[in-house]
């Protein structure tokens, strides 16, 4: 029996041994099982550290990795007396492979159990002296990847198990460690295959693209040379065959590409496809090219397959080999017959407007107002000044030389004008006269248009210029002709007065005459004397009035008081009414003052009485009226041609027939008339359109059929007070003292009386 079961104690200590066996493989089977899910190697050296002294029992451990590019071990975990802290390395220490006792088993990857180290000539002391060590390798596919370092606090504290134990650790350790790293190198292969991945769908993304831009570009490019008539081809000038030609280029000819490319066989050979005009310029051309290879442009026209004719452009390229000699050329042909066309137009546009503004004697100019000088004289300018247009610009002027042209009572007026323009940036419209080399006087109209930079400063203007003299001594002619026919129209109730005052005058006479001085008694002569006297001052009166209207004189604007010229001039209107049309007057009495000419204003009233008059022949009311003006934006947009300011309003009213719309569209027509013929020349109103715009106001007329028409005319506002009627004061006329007369009168009666 002895032989055959073990002693008592053998047996307990068998059965402790198998027990602290079996905890130590529960314990590793736990460790094993907690160190498989240990996502990194920074984690994992720490649990390898924490286990191997909290869980099996050791004094202390600490975990090298080993930094191969430096092979170098390097403390990256450490739990025990050694490092209390736990979560830190207290003392990074590092040591070279081979060195020491750990480096001694990196180097030969064998476990090294040392019992007591101070014997051991290897030791390398790190945080307090040690006793004992064991050291374990961790190795990865038969290389050291590091060590795991235990020490003893007393000699011979390792034994087999320790050692066995640990070794285990060990190996599970490198184990995970190379899971670890071949995940990591999994990770860093499918982020490689990932990027490969990636970078393989952005090129064929951007090729995608590319090849989308590159069809759009091939579509746009077709589409730009189908808008632009612009086709481009490429011809071998070996074989004399064209190579390629887009689509614009076969259609130009009225084919397809693959027509094109097959009928058109040479540059030269095909030149039926010119129009026989243009066929020997083209062939010309052709062996210049040849003989003289360089980018040649030529214009023709083209004769299509399918009969079309086009006016082309085309450039030819020459390709070169590396001796010189002509192998290739390209080119490019474009369609230009809307530009030839509009060529040809604007030729004749140009031709007739040159002859236009020769016979409208208008002039061109240009001014750099930067470099204040003349860049453009025309020759109707030249024409007009009396010089020539290469003596004009052979030193160009200045605008204060231009200056000196201008008659020296308009310079002031055109100055003005001209700042005013420059102000405001509106264009300049002006009528002045300027006196020539050769002393002539002319009258000129001039419209210019002034340029602006963003800064709004004037850079240039354009202008044209008329020669008006002939027009302004025609304006002359029809304004006496005007006067003339007021004056005529006048006769009718102006003849009646003088009959009238003939009769007072001559029967008074009469009377004396048979009676003679002594017949009658002091107080009787003096009655009939100053009935006399009456009816004479009347009839000089009405004869002043005839000759102020029939007079020649130019526009003299002044400052006048509109409500006293009608006030004069209501008992001269008021005789050729007629007995059927009343006439009334109205005006306040803070009036403004008017400037404008007094004898254009009486005429013009006189006119607007007259058409009254003839528009009421069975009678009726003419109201004349004057009143104080201010126009704004909205009253303006009424008015054609009328700006904002104060002016003074004439208004003629009748209560006669009205005027349609088609009659008001014309009322100031010159010799546009209602009346029958012989009747009125159609210039009254004309005439007074003219003058009131001239005078810098407005007209403007309401009317409604079978119920009257008002005119008004807007005259500008006076900056300075009028004068208070236009009579001229008595005088006390001075007594002679025995001085002899001369008096010449070729009316014997008149002379015989004075």
């Amino acid at each position: 029996m002895n032989d055959t079961f073990p002693a008592a104690g053998d047996l307990r200590h068998l059965v402790g041994d198998l027990r602290r066996k079996s905890a130590r493989l529960s314990t590793l089977n736990d460790f094993a099982l907690q160190l498989m899910r240990i996502p990194t190697g920074d984690k994992l050296v720490w649990y390898v550290a924490r286990s191997v002294v909290g869980r099996l029992g050791f004094d202390d451990c600490v975990v090298y990795l080993i930094d191969p590019e430096r092979e170098m071990l390097r403390q990256v975990a450490a739990i025990g007396n050694k490092n209390p802290r736990d979560d830190e390395i207290a003392n990074a220490l590092e040591i070279a492979v081979g060195n020491g006792i750990t480096g001694a088993v990196a180097q030969s990857m064998q476990a090294i159990v040392v019992d007591d180290v101070r014997k051991d000539s290897r030791y390398i002391s790190d945080v307090g002296e040690a006793c004992s060590e064991i050291c374990v390798p961790l190795v990865v596919d038969g290389r050291a990847v590091g060590v795991i370092d235990c020490e003893g606090s007393r000699p011979g504290q390792f034994g087999s198990d320790d050692l066995e134990l640990l070794t285990t650790v060990a190996a599970m350790t490198s184990a995970k460690l190379q899971l670890i790293e071949q995940a990591r190198r999994d990770e860093e292969r499918a982020a490689e295959i990932q990027r490969a991945a990636d970078t393989m769908k952005r090129e064929i993304s951007q090729r995608r693209k590319l090849e989308e831009q590159l069809l759009k570009v091939q579509r746009l490019y077709a589409h730009t040379e189908s808008l632009a008539g612009l086709g481009h081809w490429e011809y071998d000038e070996i074989e004399e065959r064209f190579l390629a030609a887009s689509a614009e280029m076969a259609r130009l000819h009225g084919y397809s590409v693959e027509d094109f490319l097959g009928k058109m066989r040479s540059l030269a050979a095909d030149i039926e496809r010119v129009h026989p005009l243009d066929r020997e310029y083209f062939a010309a051309s052709v062996q210049e090219f040849k003989r003289n290879p360089k980018r040649t442009v030529l214009e023709y026209k083209l004769l299509c397959h399918t009969g079309d004719t086009l006016d082309v452009r085309e450039i030819w390229e020459p390709v070169l080999d590396a001796v010189g000699t002509l192998v290739r050329s390209v080119g490019v042909m474009q369609d230009i017959s809307e530009r030839k066309f509009a060529e040809r137009k604007l030729r004749e546009s140009e031709a007739r407007l040159k002859a236009a503004a020769k016979i409208a004697k208008l002039g061109y100019f240009a001014w750099d107002l930067i470099e204040d000088k003349c860049t453009f004289y025309s020759q109707e300018c030249a024409r007009i000044h009396g010089v020539t247009v290469a003596d004009y610009m052979a030193e160009p002027p200045s605008t204060a030389d231009d200056m000196k042209w201008l008659h020296p009572d308009d310079r002031e007026r055109y100055q003005a004008a001209a700042e005013a323009s420059l102000r405001l940036q509106e264009p300049l419209d002006i009528e002045y006269r300027i006196i020539r080399k050769d002393d002539e006087i002319r009258h000129l109209h001039e419209n210019e248009v002034l340029y602006f930079d963003a800064a709004g400063r004037a850079f240039r203007s354009e202008g044209v210029v008329q020669d008006i003299t002939d027009i302004k001594l025609a304006e002359e002619r029809l304004h006496q002709a005007q006067k003339m026919e007021a004056v005529g129209q006048l006769t009718g109730g102006v003849a009646h007065d003088f009959n009238n005052l003939l009769a007072v005058i001559q029967g008074h006479a009469e009377l004396m005459a048979e009676r003679g001085a002594g017949g009658l008694d002091p107080a009787t002569l003096v009655k009939f004397t100053g009935v006399i006297m009456r009816a004479t001052k009347r009839g000089a009166e009405l004869t002043q009035r005839l000759l102020a209207f029939s007079r020649q004189q130019p526009l003299c604007p002044e400052a006048i008081d509109l409500a006293g010229l009608v006030r004069d001039l209501s008992e001269f209107v008021g005789c050729s009414l007629g007995e059927t049309i009343s006439l009334e007057t109205q005006a306040p009495a803070d009036l403004w003052p008017a400037m404008a000419d007094p004898g254009q204003v009486e005429v013009a009233l006189l006119n607007l009485a007259l058409n009254a008059r003839d528009a009421m022949p069975a009678g009726g009311i003419l109201r004349i009226e004057c009143d104080n003006a201010v126009l704004d934006e909205q009253d303006v947009a009424r008015i054609p041609d009328a700006r904002v300011g104060d002016y003074v309003m004439l208004a003629v009213t009748d209560t006669g027939q009205g005027m349609s719309q088609a009659v008001l569209e014309r009322v100031f027509e010159p010799f546009f008339t209602t009346k029958e013929i012989g009747e009125g020349s159609g210039l009254g109103l004309s005439m007074v359109y003219g003058f009131t715009k001239q005078s810098g106001g407005h007209v403007a007329v309401c009317t409604e059929v079978g119920v009257g028409t008002t005119v008004r005319l807007y005259l500008p506002r006076s900056a300075v007070a009028a004068e208070k009627g236009r009579g001229v004061d008595a005088k006390i006329l001075p007594r002679g003292k025995g001085e002899t007369i001369l008096l010449i009168e070729d009316d014997p009666d008149v002379r015989t009386l004075t």
